[in-house]
């Protein structure tokens, strides 16, 4: 058995991945049209992407204001500016859930009208799913603007850790036990340091 993954990664993981996203039923999904695979950390997964926009598709990069840090230091070096004057075509970073750093996340009804705009300008949606599942313990309800919105660089990525959330995607019982740690224990934390924060401004 190697010891290396390929360079898209652990099969199991990346398809487990995928589907915790954007669900297992979605028509992206299962006509092939997303394209996937793993990276080495969640600012490994954004510098790839940016080196590809910057390569193969360079655009604006849009990203909210306050954003987190390192998002401002990897889109630097290509094309950074506001949102005051989206130019169509333009990549815009989106948190669909947990917003780093400021918590606050958009509702359902908000983030249609952010799909409206994004399509009436031509923009295209880049998520950062870090969170998925932080704001509010629902794998499903936190990639919900994921689901809304999408429509129609190292030499191998970590095997290990693949190996361990690919069998936690992938088996029913493990996966129902992940997901009630984190909304019983990791969740509830969040939201109880944000009704915390809340009182004491």
């Amino acid at each position: 058995m190697q010891e290396y993954l390929d360079m898209d990664g652990l099969p199991e993981f990346v398809s487990g991945a995928r589907n915790l996203l954007f669900g297992a039923d979605s028509q992206a999904v299962k006509q092939h049209r997303i394209a996937s695979l793993q990276s080495i950390s969640g600012t490994g997964a954004l510098g790839i992407a940016f080196d590809f926009i910057a390569k193969y598709l360079p655009r604006v990069v849009y990203i909210s204001s306050p954003t987190w840090a390192i998002h401002r230091t990897l889109i630097e070096k290509h094309h950074l500016k506001g949102l005051k004057a989206a130019i169509p075509g333009s990549y815009v970073l989106l948190h669909p859930s947990a917003h780093n750093p400021t918590g606050f996340d958009l509702g359902e009804e908000q983030w249609r009208r952010v799909a409206e705009v994004m399509k009436k300008n031509s923009l295209i949606p880049f998520f950062d799913t870090a969170y998925q599942g932080f704001a509010t313990g629902d794998f499903a309800k936190d990639a919900w603007a994921v689901r809304v919105i999408v429509r129609a660089i190292y030499s191998s990525p970590s095997k290990y850790g693949a190996l361990v959330a690919a069998r936690i995607l992938n088996n029913p019982e493990l996966f129902k036990e992940w997901e009630t740690e984190l909304r019983d224990v990791v969740a509830a934390r969040i939201r109880q340091m944000r009704a915390l924060l809340r009182s004491e401004l």
